[in-house]
C-alpha cells in the first residue's frame, strides 16, 4: 500500500520496500536484501544506500526528479534508477557515486545525467530515456553495455575498456549523437 508521509527516511533491515505519495528524502539505507523506494513527487538521496554484496536496489519517482547526493548501490547487484514523469530528471552531485554490477536507467523522456561522479558500473543494461531524454554516464573501470539503451543522445565515458554487447539507439532527429570515450585498453 502507499504510505502518506513527508520528510526524511533512514532505512535498515532485510528486504525493504517503500512507496510514498509525497516527496521523500532518503537519508540512507543499509539492507541485507533488495531495496525499493518509490516517491511520487521527488526523491533525494542524502545518505549512503547500500544493499549488501549482491542485493538489488531500485530508486524511483513517478512524477518528480531523482537526485543522488550520496553513494548508491553495491559492486555486484543491479541498481535501477527511474524518473518516470514526462519532465522528471535523474541527476547526481560528485558525492552521489553509483556502484553497480548492472545499472538500468529509465526516464519519461528527460535526461539522466550521471556525469558528476566517478561511478563504478560494470554493466549498463536496458535503459530507456525516450526520444527526447539524454543519457550521460561517467564511469571508472571497465564498462560493458549489455542491454538496449535508447535515448535522444547517449554519452558514455569510462576510464577502462568499453565493450558494446547491446544496442545503443540514439532515437531523436538526424542530429542525434552517440559519443563513446574510453581512456582504458
Amino acid at each position: 500500500a502507499n504510505n502518506d508521509f513527508t520528510g526524511t527516511l533512514a532505512l535498515t533491515g532485510g528486504a525493504v520496500q517503500v512507496r510514498d505519495v509525497n516527496t521523500v528524502t532518503l537519508a540512507g539505507a543499509t539492507t541485507s536484501g533488495p531495496l525499493s523506494v518509490t516517491a511520487a513527487t521527488g526523491l533525494t538521496v542524502t545518505g549512503a544506500v547500500n544493499t549488501g554484496n549482491t542485493s538489488d536496489s531500485t530508486l524511483s519517482t513517478t512524477s518528480g526528479n531523482l537526485v543522488l547526493n550520496a553513494p548508491v548501490g553495491n559492486t555486484t547487484g543491479t541498481t535501477t534508477l527511474n524518473a518516470l514523469g514526462a519532465t522528471s530528471q535523474i541527476s547526481q552531485l560528485n558525492t552521489g557515486v553509483v556502484s553497480a554490477g548492472a545499472l538500468n536507467v529509465t526516464t519519461g523522456g528527460s535526461f539522466a545525467d550521471l556525469s558528476f561522479a566517478n561511478n563504478a558500473v560494470s554493466k549498463l543494461g536496458a535503459s530507456d530515456l525516450g526520444t527526447t531524454g539524454n543519457l550521460f554516464l561517467l564511469n571508472t573501470g571497465p564498462l560493458t553495455v549489455t542491454g538496449t539503451v535508447k535515448a535522444a543522445n547517449i554519452t558514455l565515458n569510462t576510464s577502462g575498456p568499453l565493450a558494446i554487447n547491446g544496442a545503443l539507439t540514439a532515437q531523436a532527429a538526424a542530429s542525434s549523437l552517440v559519443q563513446l570515450t574510453t581512456t582504458g585498453a
